[in-house]
């Protein structure tokens, strides 16, 4: 896994890795996403910002999209992926240059 103070966030990096993930999550889901991702899915998807805590909210998200370096809000991501860890239904389905794609498993 990429450490916390990885790459600079996905708009500085090159977006192929943001684009590929983003590309990969289907239209009309609920999906959380980092700040910088976030835009980048509202016009075809229920979009949340991912901050700590969101996983146990109603109705419940069924994708995230995590930038590693996205600093904003303080922890979001980070904090995200703790709860995640905890969580047996997510699994990772794609993670590159410090983005994350998981998505919730059925029952």
């Amino acid at each position: 896994m990429v450490s916390a103070a990885g790459p600079a966030p996905a708009a500085r990096r090159g977006p192929a890795s943001a684009r590929a993930a983003v590309g990969l999550v289907p239209d009309g889901v609920r999906v959380a996403a980092s700040n910088t991702l976030s835009p980048h899915l509202t016009d075809r998807t229920v979009v949340r910002l991912a901050a700590p805590g969101l996983l146990g909210r109603a109705p419940a998200v069924e994708w995230l999209v995590l930038d590693r370096a996205d600093g904003f809000p303080a922890g979001a991501t980070e904090g995200v992926l703790r709860e995640v860890a905890a969580d047996p239904s997510w699994r990772v389905v794609r993670e590159e240059a410090g983005i994350v794609l998981l998505r919730r498993g059925r029952g």
